[in-house]
């Protein structure tokens, strides 16, 4: 799953208050989480009861932009502007994947939950230790932006700005070639789970849809 976090923390960390005896503290004495970790949550997912007010180390100081639970209890990925980062503790702490820049989605191959396959601005990526490291895929999509990802279980579906590409393997990708959506960009991808090989795309020409797992991509209706 993913969502969109645009909320920066606006607490005011020079707060005091004062206590019974009319004493006053400024600051907060939360503990530091070490080099290499920082604390990326924010309002967003306390309010969505992802994680309790227990678990907020320091004031965020950056937007986070997208976040992904990994399958298999493998930790949580999530993008900001400063780059990617992973907690595998429920959220409290994190740190950097240094090997993700510019991530725009996550996927796992189907039925193998440590191997995952990012969509980045460089092409596609691939992590097979459930994202702790990511290594570059030379594939015809080497070097394009890939603005999102899907998977159905026979193929990995990747929305660029060339169109709609899908693969078996994510190393060998075809282009969409048939059907009057070919060739534009696809900026969004969603599996109908209502029929075999359904696919609805968005993009600067509205709504499209594939009734054939990709092979073809045509108008949906009046956009």
């Amino acid at each position: 799953w993913a969502r969109n976090l645009g909320q920066e923390d606006d607490s005011d960390p020079e707060a005091s208050e004062d206590d019974a005896t009319g004493d006053s503290t400024t600051g907060s004495d939360s503990p530091d989480p070490g080099p290499g970790s920082q604390d990326i949550l924010t309002d967003n997912l306390l309010d969505e009861g992802l994680l309790d007010e227990s678990d907020r180390s320091q004031p965020v100081d950056e937007v986070v932009v997208g976040v992904w639970s990994i399958e298999g209890g493998q930790g949580v990925v999530a993008t900001r502007e400063d780059g990617a980062w992973r907690s595998e503790d429920g959220g409290r702490t994190w740190s950097t994947v240094p090997t993700l820049p510019g991530c725009h989605d996550i996927v796992a191959f189907p039925g193998f939950p440590d191997e995952l396959i990012a969509a980045t601005v460089h092409g596609v990526l691939q992590s097979g230790n459930g994202g702790r490291s990511w290594f570059e895929v030379e594939s015809t999509l080497s070097g394009e932006v890939i603005n999102d990802l899907n998977a159905d279980g026979a193929w990995i579906y990747a929305g660029t700005e060339a169109g709609l590409f899908r693969s078996q393997d994510g190393l060998r990708w075809a282009a969409t070639r048939a059907g009057d959506g070919a060739g534009v960009p696809i900026r969004a991808i969603a599996i109908d789970p209502g029929w075999e090989g359904g696919l609805w795309l968005a993009g600067p020409m509205g709504v499209l849809r594939s009734d054939d797992a990709g092979a073809s991509v045509r108008r949906s209706g009046r956009n």
